[in-house]
């Protein structure tokens, strides 16, 4: 995604409308879903959504900026957007020093991707199975399943990074 040296570059670009703090989300995320209808698998969809988003304060004031280009421009603009709307008038220079600190982390770091396909059809078929086995009035099974792997990055101001899937 963005190395360490971009974001606090982008910080520093926030902030230099007078913000006072400034931080960045980044996120990466794919998601799986399959649907199962009337005994088999009806439709997939696969999407991916990526951007990163910056964050302004300046006393009671936030702006916001956001892109889904990763380009150095795109983001120029994003962090642009976000400091005009949280100003104070004074232009400065500020430097970002950022280092990463560790979070716990709660699941799977080492899968990057959704599981193969037969995996969520298996699971579809078996909802199908026990459904209509439970009750012979069961005429029709619609069941839909959902994975989803993210990827989050934030850089602070104060400099703080941190990384969680």
């Amino acid at each position: 995604m963005l190395d360490s040296d971009t974001l606090a570059k982008l910080l520093a670009r926030a902030l230099r409308n007078g913000g006072e703090y400034a931080d960045a989300f980044v996120e990466n995320r794919t998601t799986l879903t399959y649907r199962l209808q009337d005994g088999r698998i009806h439709d997939t969809g696969l999407a991916v959504t990526r951007g990163v988003g910056v964050r302004v304060v300046c006393g009671e004031a936030a702006g916001y900026g956001y892109s889904d280009d990763f380009s150095w421009a795109a983001l120029e603009r994003a962090a642009d957007a976000a400091a005009l709307i949280a100003r104070n008038g004074k232009t400065a220079s500020q430097d970002v020093a950022l280092r990463e600190r560790r979070v716990e982390t709660f699941y799977d770091q080492e899968r990057d991707a959704p599981y193969d396909a037969s995996r969520y059809v298996r699971l579809l078929e078996r909802a199908n199975v026990a459904a209509r086995a439970h009750d012979p009035r069961v005429s029709a099974v619609n069941a839909r399943i959902s994975d989803e792997v993210q990827e989050v990055w934030i850089a602070t101001s104060d400099g703080t990074l941190v990384h969680e899937r």
